[in-house]
């Protein structure tokens, strides 16, 4: 049975994944407490975390992978 390891670039995106959720996320949520959040605002959120997303696993639109493959892996 083979045991697999990660590569040093799947451990530099998980520590990077880790870190949007523990920083950047929060971040980006602070201001929205104090205003009335419209799905436009959400929509607004949505589409930065998907571009840092992209950015840190290697994709870009035209590679055609949905949002939630991307969440996901």
């Amino acid at each position: 049975m083979r045991h697999y390891q990660k590569t040093s670039k799947e451990t530099g995106t998980d520590s990077e994944t880790k870190y949007f959720k523990a920083v950047s996320r929060p971040t980006l949520l602070y201001g929205s407490e104090t205003w009335v959040t419209t799905k436009r605002d959400m929509t607004g959120l949505e589409a930065a975390e998907m571009r840092f997303l992209r950015s840190v696993k290697g994709y870009t639109r035209l590679d055609k992978i949905r949002s939630e493959v991307i969440r996901r892996n």
